[in-house]
């Protein structure tokens, strides 16, 4: 796991730079404000977080979604692959970072805890980032 001060980065740096476009990934937690031409509902958008495996999307939809958030407060995001179950959103994050290949999650509005199963690229995230 690595933390990544959140004025240093924002959620779609991180996604761009993790790249794993073949993962299903979930929303598990959002509190967050849209940019102000965003057309996303915030409240609607932290409503179908609460769902039991959290609000489901693929790349190309988070990434859409990252790109019209303008603050992160809270944030847990989880990438399975395709051939595992998404997990239950009221898992811990220990329990999730055993069974998901990626999860993010944003801490108080100060920085981001990034855990990668890929070691190599891991090991890029902390140089890129430290």
């Amino acid at each position: 796991m690595f933390m990544i001060p959140i004025s240093m980065v924002n959620l779609i740096t991180i996604l761009e730079f993790i790249g794993l476009r073949d993962l299903c990934w979930s929303m598990l937690h959002l509190w967050a404000t849209s940019k102000q031409e965003s057309e996303i509902d915030i409240l609607d958008l932290e409503e179908k977080t609460k769902a039991k495996f959290g609000y489901q999307l693929d790349w190309d939809s988070l990434l859409a979604i990252a790109k019209q958030l303008e603050q992160v407060n809270e944030c847990t995001i989880v990438g399975v692959n395709p051939t595992e179950s998404l997990p239950n959103r009221s898992l811990s994050l220990e329990d999730l970072r055993k069974i998901c290949h990626v999860v993010i999650e944003a801490v108080d509005s100060s920085y981001w805890e990034v855990f990668l199963k890929d070691e190599v690229l891991s090991k890029r995230l902390v140089e890129k980032f430290s």
